[in-house]
């Protein structure tokens, strides 16, 4: 995982039909930049999966 300690992490990400799907615990937060700035994902629940439709993106879990 990443962020500053609140307790969520990155448990695994797979892709799958397509999908690239992201198991997680705590809240899940997205980037274009890997320097941020990270907002909340409106919705998210563990596993998330998403479409690959940027050239890139970034995610981690608080």
């Amino acid at each position: 995982g990443g962020g500053g300690g609140g307790g969520g992490s990155i448990a695994g990400v797979s892709l799958q039909d397509g999908q690239v799907v992201i198991e997680y615990s705590g809240t899940l937060k997205s980037a274009d930049a890997v320097t941020g700035p990270y907002n909340a994902v409106g919705g998210a629940s563990s596993p998330y999966s998403v479409a690959p439709t940027k050239a890139a993106e970034f995610y981690i879990a608080e």
